[in-house]
């Protein structure tokens, strides 16, 4: 029984692979998303003129509806067509949106870099003018929580239905061995790209897509222990936990 634990920890972190990659474009939004924020107009109106860090909170705040709204609504009303998406389907398609999250990220910073902000000063008054508006983010910050919805809610599911009682705090060490791993990466890659720019977005869009493509080349033979949990209301009350115990993360990866 044991052997057969540890072969099946064996085939999920096989699958589990490709996730550093995901959470490496994750956490960018601490470090070159507010470095593009910094880049764009920020005076809003009612607001006034807010902090670059600011539009992060449109992260959670996204979180707090998709989640319900996804369990709630699409995951039945897919189930009533007789459409069953798995967790690692799901991830894949999470995947996939993170890829057009940073796409949708480098045609904003090609426009960011076309329209600078300028600064003037009048009779001791900063006054900014001109810029591509800090709006044009939120977008990005949708397609990332929708990721981050099909992605980490999923991912975690399908490590706690997969993993045998006596590995699932292997496992769980292993899905945040993967975010450590994502924090390397990213230092490395600042070494090579350490200018926020177009190029850099669109290199994550691009190595995301690798790893989409290899993520779902892995998962194709695989062979469930059971089947995947329906969309129950036991499902949902156990998502607040794991994801609580995923935010505690967030701020680890810096650039």
């Amino acid at each position: 029984e044991q052997v057969a634990a540890v072969r099946s920890l064996t085939n999920v972190c096989i699958i589990f692979l490709p996730l550093p990659i995901f959470w490496s474009l994750y956490f960018q939004t601490y470090s070159t998303w507010i470095y593009q924020a910094r880049a764009m107009d920020r005076n809003l109106p009612i607001l006034g003129r807010i902090c670059p860090d600011q539009p992060q909170s449109l992260n959670p705040l996204f979180d707090i509806v998709l989640i319900p709204l996804l369990s709630q609504v699409i995951y039945p009303l897919l189930q009533k067509w007789n459409l069953r998406p798995k967790p690692l389907l799901k991830m894949t398609i999470g995947m996939g949106f993170a890829v057009a999250c940073y796409v949708v990220a480098g045609i904003v910073q090609i426009a960011v870099e076309q329209h600078p902000v300028t600064t003037l000063v009048v009779h001791g008054v900063t006054i900014y003018e001109g810029g591509v508006s800090v709006l044009w983010q939120i977008p990005q910050y949708l397609l990332l929580s929708i990721a981050e919805c099909l992605f980490a809610v999923s991912g975690l599911e399908f490590a706690d239905s997969e993993a045998p009682l006596s590995m699932r705090t292997a496992l769980q060490a292993v899905w945040y061995v993967n975010i450590g791993i994502a924090n390397v990466f990213v230092i490395f890659i600042t070494i090579f790209l350490p200018d926020v720019s177009a190029l850099l977005f669109f290199f994550y869009a691009g190595l995301m897509l690798i790893a989409t493509i290899i993520f779902a080349l892995l998962s194709l033979p695989y062979r469930y222990r059971k089947p995947p949990p329906s969309y129950s209301n036991k499902m949902i009350r156990n998502l607040p936990s794991t994801l609580t115990s995923q935010y505690d993360t967030r701020s680890s990866v810096q650039m």
